[in-house]
């Protein structure tokens, strides 16, 4: 297997877990709330509302790698990160300066002009 499969198989299993945390939350409230008995299986984390979540995540898993072009859209992703090349930390941390000065002076242009208005609106409204 491929880097670019191993990365969209590791996106696709860290969704479902994802999504099965979602679900777990969601059928235990559902549970709660439709007054079902929400059994103990393995332990006190481990209950009919978990069960049913990993059920429903597994299902949801298996019906975007089969039937929908989720798979081909996230590995043909994964083939292109893969190719990116990616700036060093030098590029970045020269980058980081350059953004910091600018915002720096536009807040400091900013500020003027907002001093300068402000002088002005006062003196206008004075002057009445």
């Amino acid at each position: 297997m491929n880097s670019a499969k191993r990365l969209a198989t590791a996106f696709f299993l860290l969704s479902t877990l994802i999504t099965m945390v979602i679900y777990s939350k969601t059928f235990s409230s559902l549970f709660a709330s439709f007054g079902f008995k929400d059994y103990s299986l393995l332990g006190r984390e481990f209950t009919t509302s978990t069960l049913t979540a990993v059920l429903v995540a597994a299902a949801t898993l298996y019906y975007f790698l089969k039937f929908t072009r989720a798979w081909t859209f996230v590995n043909e992703s994964s083939e292109e990160i893969l190719r990116v090349t990616w700036p060093t930390m030098e590029d970045n941390k020269k980058r980081a300066i350059q953004t910091f000065t600018i915002v720096t002076i536009v807040g400091v242009i900013l500020f003027a002009f907002d001093i300068v208005f402000r002088q002005l609106t006062d003196f206008l409204l004075s002057s009445r």
